[in-house]
């Protein structure tokens, strides 16, 4: 019964804006929110795809093994023991260990990923990325020895207390691993946040953003493994109430991606 007042009220809204009369208040309930849920969409086939055979001048990635964990939401790598880089194993983000000037940020920190219900386009592009990369280089491309690249798609579904859509944001997080300084170190390039999909309800505005929050140095100084962590926020606000969610993901130079 809610449903078909509801209906009602929604096609007397859209009558009034068309023929330009005063529109009638919507009830409180339409405006609440009763669930927030988020989704990973990342299609099976690109979701931590195998790394590909690398040439001999990049044999130390060769040493990396594949281990998933689904319940943790991240990946694991184990370095071959005889390498220089050593064994490293990280359970959670607090693995991580304190910033350096060594391993700096070329790229730029925020993208504005949807303003006013719309995408902000001019944000997308390999110039509008994040890095984590040696100091004393002006470009990731100086580097070699990339890894394939990481995806991860994720969606996020807003309704109301009629059971009504009435957020859905869809957005894409893009990184590359791996990149090595004369066979040294593991950094990370080509850092983005893509919207993909934003459908918005009648009554309901909503902004999005992302920023990389810090550089950090997983690994030692002699081989640096280049951290980043990434925030991605939105709030969703209407005529009662402004709701502000985040997710952070942090992701390193071998490849490791965590998900909070």
């Amino acid at each position: 019964m809610r449903g078909v007042i509801l209906l009602s009220l929604l096609l007397g809204q859209s009558f009034a804006f068309a023929s330009n009369k005063s529109l009638a208040p919507l009830p409180d309930d339409y405006y609440k929110i009763d669930s927030i849920e988020v989704f990973d969409r990342t299609p099976i086939k690109n979701k931590y795809d195998q790394i590909s055979k690398l040439s001999s001048a990049c044999s130390k990635n060769q040493y990396f093994q594949h281990n998933y964990n689904p319940q943790l939401e991240m990946e694991r790598y184990y370095f071959d023991p005889k390498s220089e880089v050593g064994k490293i194993i990280h359970s959670n983000m607090s693995g991580a260990v304190g910033t350096i000037t060594g391993i700096v940020n070329l790229g730029i920190k925020i993208w504005k990923l949807i303003e006013d219900n719309r995408p902000v386009v001019k944000y997308e592009g390999p110039e509008k990325t994040a890095s984590a990369v040696p100091e004393n280089i002006q470009h990731w491309s100086q580097l070699e020895c990339w890894l394939p690249p990481q995806v991860k798609t994720h969606e996020v579904i807003y309704k109301n207390l009629y059971g009504i859509e009435v957020v859905k944001f869809k957005y894409k997080f893009f990184f590359i691993p791996g990149g090595q300084q004369n066979g040294q170190g593991l950094y990370l390039a080509g850092i983005q946040v893509i919207p993909e999909e934003i459908s918005v309800a009648w009554g309901y505005n909503f902004h999005a953003k992302a920023e990389v929050e810090d550089i950090l140095n997983m690994g030692s100084h002699k081989d640096p493994i280049a951290g980043a962590t990434i925030k991605i926020q939105w709030n969703v606000k209407t005529a009662i109430k402004e709701m502000i969610s985040t997710k952070t993901i942090f992701v390193t130079g071998a490849g490791d991606i965590y998900l909070q």
